[in-house]
């Protein structure tokens, strides 16, 4: 499962524990969307969103939302 917190670091959970964490936030993650099998997308309080690739650790997209 996936978690996300205050401290900007989106959390991957296996059975056996923490496996890795993906740092790109730097505010209060409040949403995790899943994609598919291997891709997710978080989104943080000022309206980052990231769409993350989870076989290879890393960003894919950053879109920044501003309310108007």
């Amino acid at each position: 499962f996936v978690t996300g917190s205050c401290d900007g670091i989106l959390k991957i959970w296996y059975s056996r524990g923490l496996e890795f964490g993906l740092t790109g936030h730097v505010e209060c993650i409040l949403s995790i969307k899943k994609i598919n099998r291997t891709h997710i997308a978080s989104s943080d309080r000022h309206g980052l969103i990231i769409v993350w690739n989870l076989e290879t650790k890393q960003n894919l997209d950053l879109i920044q939302h501003s309310a108007q």
